[in-house]
């Protein structure tokens, strides 16, 4: 008798304790979101702001953009001296222009194979490198970027007579933005023996 006295007085004792309200635990913080930003010329990820981390997405958007305005200006350069040369700018080429300068500079490269009657024939050149250019700025330029171009796989042709081979240049552009697009408002070339890539 003693024994089912003392396991019913257990068995009260359990069921009591499950109504006893327990203390509830205390919530865990929730992780405060860590953001790791890449320094804009590049190099070794740190943390940083949710604000920091913005920019530095924005910033990487604009690289982007830009370079791809310089991909497509290539082609089309490529494109129209291919076709021994022009007095105006295509559509293509107005497109990715966004300065006087530029544009001047441009239309001479192709007037000159116009009135000279040559045509580039062989493989397209190659853009071999892209920086970016965080210290630079020009004319309110949003980004910058150095792009070497290696041309040396195409032959500039009078008729039917070679000319010479294409040259290995370094480019460096200034973006700014024009009624809302990125454009290459300024540029600097030079020829170089390679790009060192």
């Amino acid at each position: 008798m003693r024994r089912t006295v003392a396991a019913v007085a257990a068995v009260a004792a359990v069921l009591l304790a499950g109504c006893v309200p327990q203390t509830p635990p205390s919530p865990t913080p929730s992780p405060t979101p860590t953001f790791m930003c890449t320094p804009e010329a590049g190099g070794t990820e740190a943390p940083c702001s949710e604000q920091e981390y913005q920019k530095m997405k924005a910033k990487d958007a604009l690289y982007a953009e830009a370079e791809q305005v310089y991909r497509t200006y290539q082609a089309e350069y490529a494109k129209v001296i291919r076709k021994g040369g022009s007095t105006t700018l295509s559509p293509g080429l107005k497109a990715t222009i966004g300065s006087p300068e530029v544009s001047a500079s441009v239309l001479r490269g192709l007037r000159y194979f116009h009135d000279n009657g040559l045509r580039l024939k062989g493989e397209a050149s190659v853009i071999a490198s892209a920086a970016r250019e965080p210290s630079r700025e020009r004319g309110g330029s949003v980004v910058a970027m150095t792009f070497c171009v290696d041309g040396r796989k195409t032959t500039v042709f009078k008729g039917s007579k070679r000319q010479g081979s294409g040259i290995v240049g370094i480019d460096t552009v200034y973006f700014a933005l024009r009624d809302g697009s990125l454009r290459m408002a300024s540029v600097d070339s030079k020829v170089v023996s390679s790009c060192g890539v």
